[in-house]
């Protein structure tokens, strides 16, 4: 079985190099403005970020169903900055789909940071509250879904940021749900690492060894409940390598990357507050390789992918890549292989406005299916300075 999965891995990456090599998926557009520098000390600003987007999955696969999410999500917030290296980020966050009489949500942003520049190109960051979310990760995509921020754009807890010439990492903890004794519920808190080493770093070439690990906890002490204590880790690492060209080449870069991944689930009974544990089902260990290949020229953006997998399971990782659905009972499918065309457009509007246009056809080889996603986003992103 091993051999015969090495075999069909080293098939289809030689077969889709000569014409899209390997890349991680970039979705800069789609992130929140990091500052980094901070500004200076006892200026108030307005910061607003708005997110209007429309993300149409026609998947009819046994593991994956299709969905659309047309919606908006923004924050309104203001920021001022007590000292040179802290500065304070409150207002209100609000998400609705399209369709629906009520708001997805609406709560609270706060945000807390502390930052330290040694250099432009090295500094250290604590936040607090409110995180940088979602995209602004640089995760792959099994490892955090691309429609993650359509179903919960917000992630509060602790995170920390380091970056130098040759390390960049960033480890940041996501409590997603707060343990509640009557009625009992779990809490449910997601820890995560992403750390990026550079042998290589010059301004036409780059060599990139990155590591990514998340871990994903459901559970708590003395829960009056018989729901599954779960504790999920998934994670890989590889190589990526490139070329920048610069922008007035006709192709401006040229980028390639291949991971392996590991993933892992144990569960167990809690059985009414008892701290007995009873052995329950067991989601076996999946492996897996992901090999992307990017070519990039005026804001465009093509990127092949193959995916090989063998019981490859993360609940909050990409849907597609996984060996068991996520919201279905009764199916399993031991191997995926996936070849995937990404195409994305992002238009530069204004210097706070974006464009941006995904459409993504996949090849799934084990179910004979070719299906495809789209997308469109528009986003507004400015900062504008309040005069006190």
């Amino acid at each position: 079985m091993l051999q015969n999965f090495s075999k069909n891995v080293v098939f289809w990456v030689l077969w889709a190099f000569p014409f899209i090599l390997t890349a991680q998926q970039i979705n800069t557009s789609l992130q929140e403005r990091e500052d980094t520098q901070l500004d200076t000390t006892k200026n108030l600003y307005s910061n607003t970020h708005l997110w209007g987007y429309l993300r149409n999955n026609e998947y009819f696969n046994p593991i994956f169903l299709g969905e659309t999410f047309f919606g908006y999500a923004g924050q309104s917030t203001l920021l001022y900055t007590p000292h040179k290296n802290f500065n304070i980020e409150a207002g209100i966050f609000f998400q609705r789909e399209l369709g629906a009489k009520e708001f997805t949500e609406i709560q609270p942003f706060l945000r807390l940071k502390y930052q330290k520049n040694y250099t432009e190109n090295t500094f250290f960051r604590v936040v607090f509250g409110n995180l940088y979310a979602n995209y602004n990760h640089n995760l792959l995509e099994p490892l955090y879904a691309f429609e993650q921020p359509y179903n919960r754009f917000t992630e509060q807890g602790l995170q920390i940021n380091y970056k130098k010439r040759k390390f960049e990492g960033e480890i940041w903890v996501d409590w997603q749900q707060k343990l509640q004794r009557n009625p009992a519920t779990q809490e449910i808190i997601s820890g995560n690492g992403r750390f990026d080493f550079f042998p290589i770093k010059k301004e036409v070439f780059f060599v990139k060894i990155p590591l990514q690990i998340r871990l994903l906890h459901h559970g708590g002490q003395d829960l009056n409940t018989k729901q599954a204590v779960t504790l999920a880790l998934a994670g890989g690492s590889g190589v990526d390598f490139g070329w920048n060209f610069g922008e007035n080449k006709r192709v401006h870069s040229l980028k390639f990357m291949l991971n392996a991944l590991y993933s892992a689930t144990d569960r167990s009974l809690d059985t009414l507050g008892t701290n007995i544990k009873v052995p329950s089902l067991v989601v076996p260990n999946g492996t897996a390789l992901y090999a992307n290949v990017m070519a990039e020229w005026k804001n465009t953006n093509l990127t092949g992918s193959f995916w090989a997998g063998e019981d490859f399971y993360f609940s909050q990782g990409g849907g597609l890549y996984s060996s068991i659905p996520q919201s279905r009972e009764g199916i399993y499918q031991k191997s995926r292989r996936l070849a995937f065309l990404r195409f994305t457009k992002n238009w530069h509007i204004d210097s706070d406005i974006y464009l941006g246009l995904r459409v993504e056809p996949y090849m799934d080889f084990e179910n004979g299916l070719l299906e495809y996603n789209y997308g469109f986003f528009i986003k507004y992103n400015p900062k504008i300075n309040v005069k006190l």
